[in-house]
């Protein structure tokens, strides 16, 4: 088990998009990273414990604390949350066909990751 602040994620997530500060706002981008750890929970019950107990995922709606709120997840499952949040960022500012299709693309690539 890893326990990170989401502003960990936000320059893996800017990775994979390959964009720079300009094109995203971190905020923006820990959204995005929120969605991902959504979709882990919702994809791979076992994702909310550690240990023997149920781990609470209540982040706050701030960015600035958002940034620094801590989560704890099984490693394996970290890239799966990387393309997700990469696949929202490209939703937000779809402008064509080829977005769309990175969207769908990384979504999938994020859901065979929490399949393993």
């Amino acid at each position: 088990m890893k326990t990170q602040a989401i502003s960990a994620f936000v320059p893996k997530v800017r990775k994979v998009l390959d964009v720079t500060e300009r094109d995203y706002a971190d905020a923006d981008i820990a959204q995005c990273v929120v969605d991902g750890i959504m979709r882990m929970r919702s994809a791979r019950p076992a994702s909310q414990y550690v240990g023997m107990r149920t781990e609470g995922f209540a982040p706050p709606s701030a960015a600035v604390e958002l940034l620094a709120y801590q989560v704890t997840y099984d490693e394996r499952w970290e890239l799966g949350i990387v393309y997700y949040a990469a696949a929202r960022c490209y939703e937000m500012s779809i402008t064509d066909s080829v977005s769309l299709q990175l969207a769908q693309t990384l979504k999938q690539q994020a859901d065979a990751v929490f399949a393993s």
